[in-house]
């Protein structure tokens, strides 16, 4: 990959399954959803990066708050293309997706597609 290339972003909302309470929910997606990404071959070759963004309800007092979400599964790839080839692969349709209904809503995630820009990190 070039120096300069930006990688694309997806950023894809997610709801706990009901029944889960949401340190149910956190330490799943924290311990047992990661352990089995990382055995799928296809998600090493095309994810560049991959962040859990775990919210925490007890936090940010008197800001209004995005309602019904309880994380931001966040991807980094270098191209849309790799994303799809992940998704439709025979190990994340076998593997990964049927681990994710464990404890997501699957129906109701939604994503952005972009790239980050910083603008600042502190030196």
């Amino acid at each position: 990959m070039a120096a300069n290339q930006k990688l694309v972003k997806i950023c894809f909302n997610v709801k706990r399954k009901e029944g889960l309470s949401e340190e149910e929910f956190h330490r799943y997606w924290s311990n047992d959803h990661i352990k089995l990404l990382r055995t799928v071959e296809p998600f090493k070759k095309y994810i560049v990066k991959y962040s859990q963004f775990h919210v925490d309800t007890s936090m940010g007092q008197g800001v209004p708050k995005i309602e019904g979400i309880d994380g931001i599964a966040q991807f980094w790839v270098k191209s849309v293309e790799d994303l799809f080839a992940l998704v439709t692969s025979e190990e994340y349709l076998t593997i990964v997706k049927p681990d994710e209904e464990k404890f997501v809503k699957t129906n109701e995630m939604a994503g952005v597609f972009g790239y980050d820009e910083d603008q600042w990190v502190q030196p």
